[in-house]
């Protein structure tokens, strides 16, 4: 009898260390599942970040070539207004040059005819009107 109950005791601890290991177990797969969907997705979404980090290099290429080609366009803009400054500046000259010449060529006026008699003035306009 003793060895009946030893054996029937030994058999339920048995029974549920199985019941234990089969739920642990259980448990066990069903987290490494999920972590493996939650693995699949992270490589999803690296795989996702690094194609955008590669777009965003071309962009940032892209971007550097237009900066180049408009600092290009500008320094061209930037010496021809230079160029234009420098000669109408020269043009300036030439012409205060010409026209200070052409001053000092001109002939004064003289008042045609005699001058007036003594006892006029020269013309104003009345105070009073």
């Amino acid at each position: 009898i003793k060895h009946k109950d030893f054996c029937t005791d030994e058999f339920n601890q048995n029974q549920l260390q199985t019941e234990k290991k089969d739920r642990e177990k259980r448990d066990l797969l069903a987290k490494i599942e999920d972590l493996s969907m939650m693995i699949e997705s992270l490589s999803k979404a690296i795989a996702e970040l690094k194609s955008q980090i590669s777009e965003m290099q071309v962009q940032l290429k892209r971007a550097g070539e237009d900066r180049e080609l408009q600092n290009k366009e500008f320094q061209t803009t930037v010496a021809d207004q230079r160029e234009t400054q420098k000669l109408l500046t020269s043009a300036l000259e030439f012409l205060k040059d010409f026209y200070s010449k052409k001053a000092s060529l001109l002939q004064k006026q003289e008042p045609v005819g005699p001058p007036p008699p003594a006892g006029f003035e020269t013309y104003k306009n009345n105070a009073g009107s």
